[in-house]
């Protein structure tokens, strides 16, 4: 069973009352110690755009929320390739935010929840795994975290070249884990956040 298949199972059943639990605050009010995130989507969600758990939504509509996540930024990036945006925003404070640089092997076990395997793992597969997950951007070994994916069946052979996509939505679950509303990484826009669901962003702007 896939990553995204076991995550279907796990949390379809939670779906209402985690997003029960999101609360949105008015973007006129920041809060001491908080910086405001944004994310630019090319569809007008209204005044809020909920962000589902992982595995709630596979509407090719929303696309925003396809793995259970957000790109973030502190300033408004937008879309690459996208026509209009329309701007939605989170307040977050630093220590709401987890670096994927502070993934490590005091974290095997969370590694381990997230990644569904099965508990006889190899320790060298493992330690592989934490590796990737504390990584973002340059330094990865393409073929070998692809290959490693597709052998733990986080993603299937025909769409192995979807890897890092599935990286990114472990890095948020795992920053969900430990305690954090954030995983914070790199991409090809710079220094960006995942924000996994159940949360709320405000419309903060209509382009």
């Amino acid at each position: 069973m896939s990553f995204l298949k076991k995550v279907i199972a796990a949390t379809k059943c939670n779906v209402k009352a985690d997003l029960g639990t999101a609360r949105a605050v008015p973007v006129h009010k920041i809060v001491a110690g908080k910086s405001m995130y944004f994310h630019g989507s090319y569809k007008d969600h209204g005044d809020t755009l909920k962000v589902e758990p992982l595995g709630s939504s596979f509407d090719d509509d929303f696309a925003d929320n396809l793995f259970g996540d957000v790109f973030l930024s502190s300033e408004k990036l937008g879309h690459i390739g996208r026509g209009k945006n329309y701007w939605y925003g989170i307040e977050l404070a630093e220590s709401d935010i987890l670096p994927v640089s502070e993934i490590d092997h005091a974290n095997r076990e969370t590694v381990k929840d997230v990644l569904g395997v099965e508990d006889d793992i190899s320790e060298e597969d493992l330690e592989a795994f934490v590796d990737i997950l504390s990584s973002s951007g340059p330094g990865i070994d393409e073929e070998e975290a692809e290959a490693l994916f597709v052998t733990h069946d986080l993603v299937s052979s025909s769409e192995s070249h979807n890897w890092s996509w599935i990286q990114q939505a472990m890095q948020g679950q795992i920053a969900k884990r430990l305690g954090k509303k954030a995983a914070e990484m790199e991409d090809e826009r710079g220094t960006v956040l995942l924000l996994p669901g159940p949360a709320v962003l405000r419309k903060v702007s209509p382009a």
